[in-house]
């Protein structure tokens, strides 16, 4: 999938997102807020990543993973939205960001932030 077909994806199920599901035919039904699109970004850029990554990657989404820093602590579990796994051995974790809710006006934000 070509970097630009991923975005205009993306777009798309934003634009989906705010219809309802269901609809009666009728035009008096709005919704307020858009429907949550990460876990369909999350299989879509899984899809992307594959097809950069060599064959013999796993990738794993939203898969649990339970880890303890010290075997006298307690387990701790995190779901990382992608993990890239080959031979038994995690390589990396991706967790997309879809929505800051924190910080709508998103551009401004990372120009100020930006290191």
């Amino acid at each position: 999938m070509e970097d630009i077909e991923f975005i205009e994806k993306i777009i798309n199920l934003y634009k989906k997102a705010e219809k309802p599901i269901f609809s009666n035919g009728k035009r008096n039904i709005k919704r307020g807020r858009k429907h949550p699109i990460s876990s369909k970004v999350e299989d879509l850029f899984a899809v992307y990543i594959s097809d950069i990554l060599p064959n013999e990657v796993e990738l794993l989404i939203d898969q649990p993973f339970t880890y303890s820093k010290d075997k006298r602590k307690k387990k701790q579990t995190i779901y990382p939205d992608i993990a890239v796994k080959r031979d038994n051995n995690i390589l990396n974790f991706f967790d997309l960001k879809m929505d800051l809710g924190f910080n709508r006006k998103f551009y401004p934000f990372v120009k100020r932030n930006k290191h």
